[in-house]
This record gives structure tokens, C-alpha cells and sequence, in this order.
């Protein structure tokens, strides 16, 4: 049986528009509506507890399920998971990649979000995380926020 391969889309952020923490929370919460189940992959624990904090208060009339994991081998995890491990297993969910690094495994993911910044270093980032992908075989999508 045949694999799909995972749709990545690059969404590229204006300059002086809104935080890569403030769009991540947007396309989880997208997600979430539509029924899709969503990992956050950050950079450090650190990170992970802002955007914890910031699901929780981002939209006074909305609540997004979600929870720091360590663990993803537990057997009941919420719709939305924010960990600083990368997946290592099949999900069938959206990867939303907050870290500078390309996703070693992307046949792990059906659908993974990278977000880029204006700044010099997010895009130079984003252009090799771009070439990687597109050496696996994968042609990303680009949206302009």
C-alpha cells in the first residue's frame, strides 16, 4: 500500500503583521474546527508553555483543547498537542513546525505547516527547509499572511 505523500505549506508572514505564535494559534484553531487533530512541534519546553498560555487566552469566546505532552506514546492524547519532541510515529494530524530544523521523517505527517518570518534568518531558514523538501520529493505550497 502506497503512502500519500504529506502536504507542506509554507505560510509567509508580512512584516508587521502578526507573530509566528499569534498564526500558529489561528491555524490550530482552523484545524481544530474542521475536526483535524494538531501536534505543535517547538523548539524547547520554554516555547511550549508560551504558546500553552497564549491557546488559553488568545480568544476570549473560544477554547481549543490542547496540552504540553512529553509522552506521545500516552494512549489518550487531546486534539492539540504542543511538545518539543519531534513525531515519531504516523500521525494523521497537522504538524505545525516552529523549529528551525526541516522534519527529519515527513512520512510521518500528512500535513505540515511551517511558518516564515521576514527577518533575514527565518527566511534563509525557510529557503533550505523549502530545498529539502522539495529533494524529497515534495513540492511545498507558499500563502502570504
Amino acid at each position: 500500500m502506497a503512502i500519500d505523500m504529506p502536504k507542506i505549506i509554507f505560510y509567509i508572514l508580512k512584516s508587521g503583521g502578526s507573530s509566528v505564535e499569534y498564526i500558529a494559534c489561528r491555524l490550530v484553531a482552523k484545524a481544530w474546527r474542521e475536526g483535524h487533530a494538531v501536534q505543535i512541534y517547538t523548539p524547547s519546553i520554554e516555547i511550549s508553555q508560551q504558546l500553552d498560555t497564549l491557546l488559553w487566552s488568545w480568544q476570549e469566546d473560544s477554547f481549543i483543547p490542547h496540552a504540553i505532552i512529553t509522552d506521545q506514546t500516552s494512549a489518550q492524547l487531546p486534539p492539540v498537542i504542543i511538545s518539543s519532541e519531534p513525531p515519531d510515529k504516523r500521525l494523521d494530524s497537522i504538524l505545525i513546525n516552529m523549529t528551525p530544523a526541516t522534519i527529519a521523517n515527513v512520512m510521518h505527517c500528512r500535513h505540515i505547516c511551517e511558518i516564515v518570518t521576514e527577518e533575514a534568518e527565518g527566511r534563509a531558514l525557510s529557503r533550505a527547509k523549502f530545498r529539502n523538501y522539495r529533494q524529497k520529493g515534495i513540492q511545498p505550497t507558499t500563502y502570504w499572511l
